[in-house]
């Protein structure tokens, strides 16, 4: 019986996640939160562009999704201000 290696987490998946959970959680202002979400999910859609095998890329999804989200999320609130 082999044993099954675990697999670790890329360096741009934990760059995702990161600034994409800092965007979310933190309350701050538009201009700061904006553009960590927006470059939260960039670096996640590079991650799973240049996706290697031996890692893991479950913080690269959350990046985008959540990026995604907050993108959106901030637009609306942004143009329902204005």
């Amino acid at each position: 019986m082999s044993r099954k290696e675990k697999k670790k987490d890329s360096t741009l998946s934990v760059i995702s996640c990161i600034l994409t959970g800092v965007a979310f959680i933190l309350p701050m202002p538009i201009l700061i939160s904006f553009p960590l979400a927006l470059a939260g999910a960039f670096v996640g859609l590079v991650d799973l562009g240049t996706k290697k095998e031996e890692y893991r890329h479950i913080g690269a999804w959350f990046g985008v999704i959540v990026g995604i989200i907050e993108v959106v999320f901030l637009a609306v609130q942004y143009m329902s201000f204005v």
